[in-house]
């Protein structure tokens, strides 16, 4: 009797301990920049594991304030398309409201189940800055986040800068790649002038190579700027950050919660008392 309560306790605890470490959402990244009147950017969203067999897990995403983004519509998993990253598209507002300076805002990912696994399951949310581009000398980076790079895509991704209206002089920016094994970048220095319309870019370019390094986040560094035009010269710009995909990585599950780090201590502590009554009960048998 003892080994089927050992038994049933060894089961019980690895199914509840399993079941809570191994659902999970991951949405990345969880912040982003954007301007008025800006390209659309994205960030991804994976599951950590399969759901059960029928089971269908939908992510719907909200804007806390659509004036300043919206966001595409709800993405659906299922066991056969789990660990397949899917995209939520988020559109900046338009420009004419006025100098309301940057905004920031939420966009939640709610997370619901027609049953079974991901019941309960919940997932990040994604905070934006959204650049006013109204009635202010500013450089409008174009996109300066939500730059999702395939590692093995050959082609290059291109950031703009302009600047929101026409400069006096010359306007430069230098770059700094804080990832060089992982991107390339065509320049390191950003040059705004009569000579180009004071707009530019830079293009980034991936390293293929052969390790499993999983989805790695690069950011390059974006100075102050400088010009002889006093509503130009010191301007604070975003910094650029983006991901890059490894098609060989595995999805890796989320650090445990609280909640689920008391689990494993329960499962542990229960594992420990069903081992010591199997020990006993060979004991006795031993004996008898």
């Amino acid at each position: 009797m003892r080994k089927t309560y050992s038994l049933v306790i060894l089961l019980l605890t690895f199914f509840i301990t399993s079941e809570a470490l191994g659902q999970g959402v991951v949405v990345s990244p969880t912040s982003l920049t954007t301007s008025e009147d800006g390209s659309p950017v994205q960030y991804s969203v994976v599951l950590t594991s399969e759901p059960d067999a029928g089971e269908t897990v939908t992510i719907t995403p909200s804007s806390t304030d659509v004036t300043e983004g919206i966001v595409s519509g709800a993405l659906m998993f299922t066991d056969a398309t789990w660990n397949i990253r899917q995209f939520v598209t988020v559109t900046p507002g338009s420009s004419g409201d006025g100098n309301d300076g940057t905004v920031s805002y939420n966009i939640g990912n709610n997370v619901s189940t027609t049953s079974g696994s991901y019941n309960g399951i919940t997932a990040s949310d994604v905070s934006v800055e959204n650049q006013n581009v109204d009635g202010v000398s500013a450089i409008v980076l174009d996109p300066s986040s939500g730059i999702l790079i395939e590692e093995e895509d050959p082609m290059s991704h291109v950031v703009t800068f302009r600047t929101t209206n026409t400069p006096t002089n010359d306007v430069e920016i230098s770059l700094i790649n804080n990832n060089p094994t992982d991107i390339q970048l065509s320049t390191t220095t950003i040059s705004l002038n009569a000579g180009n319309g004071f707009t530019s870019s830079v293009s980034i370019t991936p390293i293929d190579d052969s390790d499993d390094e999983g989805p790695e986040t690069f950011s390059i560094t974006t100075s102050a700027s400088t010009s002889a035009d006093a509503n130009y010269n010191g301007l604070q710009l975003f910094d650029i950050i983006g991901e890059i995909s490894d098609d060989d990585a595995t999805v890796v599950a989320p650090v445990p919660t609280m909640g689920q780090w008391g689990l494993i201590v329960l499962f542990l502590l229960m594992l420990i008392f069903s081992v010591s009554i199997l020990q006993s009960s060979k004991s006795k048998s031993a004996v008898a």
